[in-house]
């Protein structure tokens, strides 16, 4: 029944009747809403019928992208399925069956379609780390996978009301509620069964891996009511329709039918574009693995293309670590563009496609809506609000979260979503597309075609304005027009009329400027000309000076500071993150000293992602050729300068030993602390080293001791640690080998000095034999000694010569004291030296025995 307010009568004739056409009995005359018509219960099989094939075809569909991204996936490990990776204590992946388990993560994948989250929870013992407990989640929507179960909703909805036309509204809504029910019982109930189960006995427990939830439950549930009732309600001009007003179904179809040809268009574009650019950047690996996330990587891009912002956080916490790694940060623009992984050409696309598809939105809405009074602030409100409230809904749809919590041991949070600020950026798109169809629309309307015209019309009945109402009602095309009132030379004739269809729901007609409207456009146009070449050199002349300041010229420099032997710039450049007192061969002392250092580098390749880069270099050192890839990050990026910052891959562990206690090492001349004390078992350092050959000896200071010098080459791009250990073999030096002799000098000198035949402590004696008198050494030959090490620091003395000494004497040859008899005597003796060295503050004290 239309709701028209009533009129005054008028002296005018009445329009002469039309015949009254057969109509369904639906279609007939005015009548209440058939709400309270009864529904049939046995045809509601047809809803179930539709949701059950739906979720057929989106499980289909998802285990199709699943197996297509793991040949991908596969492919890139060069084989055809990816490669099986043995964890302990988990089953052998050889062993799983392969339908089971794409079976299992199609359902996850459905159910994450429809905003439900991944999430489970362990508890358990595990070795090393005793009982532990934590929880696990994800959230990501794959777009694809939920267009598929719009499409498929939509269409079977359409195919069973043909079949089994609904006779009333209710009967319309009640087919559409089981629909509804049946599907989001599907999307979740198998997602719930399917879901992926730890094997037991891995010391823990698990709770089943699922992407079924509430959230899933309640979106899936709107999902197959909205599209159903959408779906029937257009099948057939006799489908009963929901009673709702023409006047609200044009104001919210009109911003609907935008927005959703806005999105479209950008996705229809954008999605082959990232396709084709992932296939040629990754080969046969990218043109497969792409398909599952290509709907939602041009989401982001068409986030980024309309200056709207991303946020990106990551958050990780350990105890005991001394820094929580933390990002938390907000980008827009081509620095959001930037982040996301768009470089400049992606990104300069994404703008002008966004630009186009806004201009396109304008003229379809001067098409369908036709021209209307500017004056009208409400008028200029629907479009833009739908256009905010795009920017509402891409927050769950492009969004992405990932985290975990694990008691006592840690937790992390990752997040990538749109800035939050990103749909008043879009409400801003959205009167910037009212302006385009109220002001710049008409001018474009002559220069595309009339089918065109037309197909951007469908649906849209021809109206007149009833005399009088102020209200265009739908008039059948076969119905003759009324002759139009005269037009004078100034215009139409004022007064009511009714004739050829005009109005908001009449075809536009499109309109030309004047000669003086011309010259403003031209004038707009080279200004609008102008603006874009400055934006445009702006922002070539902006890369062109951060590619002077770009990754590979902070790799080349760091090179550079290599092969200088500048370790301290070298450091400037790419900090190794350690301690102060572990940069002993960091500094230009020892690192200018270094022979056979790098001799020569090419940059292959330079890579940019986002905040990060990574640059590949072939890098020549002593005769050899390897190819090092070096990852980049930016710090606090500024407009002209992304400040890159070289993370630690230049420097190798070496490790520098030696058998005895050394408190310092002498690496290429300069003297290294070792930490260590005499007397201990021996010493051993591990420090950082840049690429280059390093020669370790006992330090020159050292009087005592003393080694054979070893070296040892740290070659860049080879692994973390140098092979082997540099080790020492300390031996006595010549002044701790004369100290020693002069100590064993002194002692056979004195013993010798003696009037005894045994002497405590000396290396020499004889045996008495009854009295003794006149007794008189000589030593005649000094033995010759060596040092070794012992096991407890200190030096064991060892006889290498045996010395030999003379003792004359007189002995009594009588038994009677008191009458004796003296006669001269001689013993010739050879005797060794036995004791050890020991060190008092740095200096060494010898100890000698006669055992």
């Amino acid at each position: 029944m239309s709701q028209l307010p009533s009129t005054p009568r008028s002296d005018a004739p009445e329009p002469p009747l039309v015949p009254a056409q057969p109509a369904h009995p639906q279609q007939a005359g005015p009548r209440s809403p058939q709400w309270s018509a009864l529904i049939e219960p046995k045809a509601l099989w047809t809803g179930a019928a539709a949701a059950a094939a739906s979720y057929a075809a989106v499980f289909l569909m998802s285990a199709v992208l699943l197996v297509v991204a793991l040949v991908g996936v596969g492919m890139s490990n060069g084989r055809l399925t990816p490669a099986p990776v043995t964890t302990p204590g988990l089953p052998d992946p050889g062993s799983l069956n392969l339908a089971e388990v794409v079976g299992q993560l199609a359902a996850q994948l459905v159910a994450m379609a429809h905003l439900g989250a991944l999430s489970t929870s362990i508890e358990g013992v595990i070795p090393f780390l005793g009982a532990i407990r934590g929880d696990f989640n994800g959230y990501f929507v794959p777009i694809g996978v939920l267009a598929v179960s719009i499409l498929s909703l939509y269409s079977a909805s359409r195919i069973a009301e043909r079949k089994l036309p609904s006779a009333s509204r209710g009967q319309l809504l009640a087919q559409s509620l089981v629909s509804g029910v049946v599907f989001t019982l599907l999307v979740n109930a198998v997602a719930a069964l399917a879901a992926v189960r730890l094997p037991e006995g891995v010391g823990f427990t698990a709770r089943p891996i699922t992407a079924a939830g509430f959230w899933s439950t309640v979106f899936a549930l709107f999902l197959g009511v909205a599209v159903s009732v959408v779906a029937r309600s257009r099948t057939s001009p006799t489908t009963p329709r929901l009673g709702f007003s023409a006047a609200w179904s044009r104001s919210a179809g009109l911003p609907l039918v935008a927005v959703s040809s806005h999105f479209l268009a950008f996705l229809c574009i954008a999605t082959p574009v990232f396709w084709v650019i992932t296939g040629v950047s990754n080969g046969w690996a990218g043109t497969f693995s792409a398909p599952l996330v290509a709907l939602n990587a041009a989401g982001l891009l068409f986030v980024v293309g309309h200056f709207g912002g991303l946020w990106f956080h990551a958050g990780t916490s350990l105890p005991g670590a001394s820094t929580a790694g933390n990002m938390d940060r907000l980008s827009y623009g081509f620095d959001a563009g930037n982040a996301a992984g768009a470089n400049l050409a992606v990104m300069l696309v994404a703008v002008l496609l966004a630009v186009l598809c806004t201009v396109a939105v304008g003229v379809l809405v001067l098409l369908r809506r036709g021209y209307t009074d500017n004056s009208r602030i409400s008028s200029w409100c629907a479009v833009p609000l739908a256009y905010f409230l795009l920017g509402l809904g891409l927050f769950p749809l492009v969004g992405m979260t990932a985290g975990f919590s694990l008691a006592g041991l840690g937790q992390g949070s990752y997040s990538l979503f749109p800035a939050w600020w990103s749909p008043v950026v879009f409400l801003l798109w959205g009167i910037l597309a009212e302006v385009i169809a109220r002001y710049a629309a008409p001018y474009l309307l002559p220069f595309i075609p009339d089918r065109l015209k037309k197909l951007v019309r469908a649906g849209i009945a021809e109206r007149r304005p009833v005399q009088g109402s102020g209200v265009a009602e739908p008039q059948p095309e076969t119905q003759p027009a009324a002759p139009a009132m005269p037009r004078s030379a100034d215009g139409p004739v004022a007064g009511p009329v009714e004739g050829p269809a005009t109005g908001p729901q009449a075809m536009p007609a499109g309109k030309r400027l004047s000669p003086a409207g011309r010259k403003k456009a031209l004038l707009a146009a080279s200004v609008v000309g102008v603006l874009a070449v400055l934006v445009a050199g702006s922002l070539v002349t902006t890369n062109v000076i951060k590619g002077t300041n770009g990754p590979d010229k902070l790799v080349g420099e760091y090179l550079q500071a290599l092969m200088d032997g500048d370790a301290e710039k070298a450091l400037r450049i790419s900090d190794v993150g350690v301690a102060n007192d572990q940069r002993a061969l960091l500094s230009n002392a020892v690192y200018g000293a270094a022979t056979k250092r790098i001799d020569g580098y090419t940059v292959l390749s330079t890579e940019t992602s986002g905040d990060t880069a990574t640059v590949l270099v072939e890098v020549r050192q002593d005769g050899r050729r390897s190819e090092v890839p070096f990852a980049l990050n930016k710090v606090r990026p500024e407009l002209l300068d992304d400040h890159w910052k070289l993370k630690s891959n230049g420097t190798n562990i070496v490790r520098f030993s030696s058998d005895l206690d050394l408190e310092t090492f002498s690496v290429n001349g300069v003297s290294v602390a070792t930490g260590a004390a005499y007397g201990g078992y021996g010493t051993a350092v591990e420090l950082p080293a840049f690429p280059g050959e390093y020669t370790l000896a006992v330090p020159s200071s050292e009087k005592y001791l003393t080694a054979d010098e070893e070296r040892v080459t740290v070659a860049i791009g080879t692994s973390l640690r140098a092979s082997g250990d540099t080790r020492l073999k300390v031996r006595a030096g010549e002044e701790l080998l004369a100290q020693v002799n002069r100590e064993v000098a002194a002692l056979t000198s004195k013993c010798a000095s003696s009037a005894k035949l045994q002497v405590e402590g000396c290396p020499f004696y004889s045996y008495e034999f009854g009295d003794v008198r006149k007794v008189k050494w000589s030593v005649t030959a000094n033995p010759k000694v060596s040092l070794s090490p012992s096991y407890d620091g200190t030096w064991r003395i060892n006889t290498e010569s045996e010395g030999s000494a003379t003792a004359k004497y007189e002995r009594n040859a009588s038994f009677y004291s008191s009458d004796p008899d003296w006669k001269a005597e001689t013993d010739t003796m050879s005797f060794r030296i036995y004791g050890k060295v020991t060190f008092e503050s740095g200096e060494p004290a010898v100890e000698l025995s006669r055992y």
